[in-house]
């Protein structure tokens, strides 16, 4: 617990954390001062599992004392005595089988891509991450909100006693589960190949063969599960000849980028997030990037991982900035001090607590008259946008990806794939023809 010992008590780590702000039956003080006196109870056991991994109680404090690094070396300790929840076991057994987080065949996970005309391989490539996954997972997210608490407890329990059994039924199920709307996040890493596209840089995607980043090895506290899931990883990449890794998912940047050089698991691979590189190039593109037909209030979410693991703050305002007809407006608490939406892995075990997370920072941003809420996360996106239709929110809540395909510049260069308009919520994107130039014709002599 670096720093701890100097803890002033002041409170600051309680007052930012925002797991306590929607239940205040968390609070991290309380439980690392009885790690300190070894009186952790069954319930301050289970809190520990309720972290959301945000680094706001780490950012806020006056000593760096590093909180979230104590409810990790617990989360180790709990993996290490086999009791962890049963959502966590799952997990964790998700990657160990499938090497995904949830058991997916990988081709509808690649579907995205299908009329892209993507290279397989290359120097620089695009890895999707968790987009993916993220219809399936706000399609769980809702049902585990609709079962009261103790049926949702006894399902979790059944399942990780008949774990085979329920992976197999998920394995199945998952890709027929009613209400999956996959367009925003499809259209999300389309907008995130065009723009890339666009501003003159080719990526290559991996398709079924992306590996997955491992972060709920981390996040769970199987360290040494991830350092091999790690491994495996660089390994992988550096054996396809990969050199560069550009992600709009923010949880493998931060895999790739940090987590797994923490874990001593160090590696050549330039690692870049998607707002990183777009706001290093749009500010010298040519053309209009234009979002709508009128002028919108625009709110941008900060997510936790990309302004307090990856430190990039001012790339995605730069990106905003660029964009005609967006006028941003900011919330009281953004950049490094902004508000998490997720529950750091808790979201199907815990949905109620996690929800209200969502609400409470929606609220926030809907404070500041935004007609649209942006992000750069997908679990930003799904907790956002289940907290918008619970609170009837009119807006519309977008993935800067997907900003970036409203807002391309309107002429593409010919052969190049262009986006058809955001509102027809397309399956695929087709090549754009090369306009056929007219015949000439030669003008009769006078007579």
């Amino acid at each position: 617990m670096s720093g701890w010992s100097q803890c002033l008590q002041c409170g600051t780590c309680v007052a930012s954390c925002p797991v306590q702000r929607a239940d205040d039956s968390f609070n991290i003080r309380r439980l690392l001062r009885s790690i300190e006196l070894d009186r952790l109870d069954r319930s301050a056991r289970e809190s520990v599992w309720a972290c959301a991994q945000c680094l706001q109680c780490a950012e806020s404090c006056p000593r760096g004392a590093r909180p979230d690094q104590a409810m990790l070396m617990l989360r180790r300790i709990a993996a290490g005595e086999r009791k962890a929840p049963p959502h966590v076991a799952a997990a964790v057994a998700n990657v160990a089988r499938w090497g995904r987080p949830l058991p997916l065949a990988a081709a509808p996970l690649t579907a995205w891509a299908q009329d892209l005309s993507l290279p397989r391989e290359g120097a620089t490539v695009f890895l999707a991450g968790l987009y993916p996954y993220a219809p399936y997972l706000e399609r769980l997210i809702g049902t585990a909100a609709s079962l009261a608490p103790k049926r949702l407890a006894l399902f979790g329990r059944l399942a990780s006693l008949a774990r085979p059994l329920a992976q197999g039924v998920l394995s199945l199920s998952l890709p027929r589960l009613g209400g999956v709307e996959i367009g925003p996040y499809e259209r999300a890493l389309k907008g995130a190949v065009l723009a890339l596209r666009t501003l003159g840089v080719e990526v290559a995607y991996l398709g079924e063969q992306e590996p997955w980043c491992g972060i709920e090895l981390h996040t769970y506290g199987y360290e040494d599960a991830f350092v091999e899931h790690a491994r495996g990883v660089v390994a992988d990449l550096a054996r396809r000849g990969v050199r560069e890794v550009i992600t709009a998912d923010v949880l493998t940047a931060s895999c790739l980028a940090v987590l797994y050089r923490e874990a001593g698991v160090d590696h050549d691979l330039r690692v870049r997030h998607l707002v990183e590189v777009i706001a290093e190039r749009i500010g010298r593109a040519k053309g209009r990037w234009r979002a709508g037909e009128r002028r919108t209030v625009v709110a941008f979410s900060d997510p936790c991982y990309l302004a307090r693991r990856l430190r990039l703050v001012d790339e995605p305002r730069a990106i905003l900035r660029k964009i005609e007809r967006i006028d941003l407006k900011e919330p009281v608490d953004h950049g490094l001090r902004t508000r998490c939406v997720c529950g750091g892995g808790s979201e199907i075990a815990e949905p109620a607590r996690v929800m209200r997370m969502a609400e409470l920072r929606l609220e926030e941003l809907i404070e500041t008259g935004a007609e649209r809420v942006v992000t750069s996360c997908p679990v930003c996106v799904v907790m956002l946008r289940g907290a918008a239709e619970r609170k009837g929110f009119p807006g519309r809540i977008q993935d800067i990806g997907e900003l970036l395909l409203e807002s391309l510049p309107e002429a593409p260069r010919p052969g190049r794939v262009a986006p058809r308009p955001v509102g027809v919520t397309p399956r695929s994107v087709r090549v754009a023809p090369r306009p056929a130039r007219p015949a000439r014709v030669k003008p009769e002599p006078p007579r």
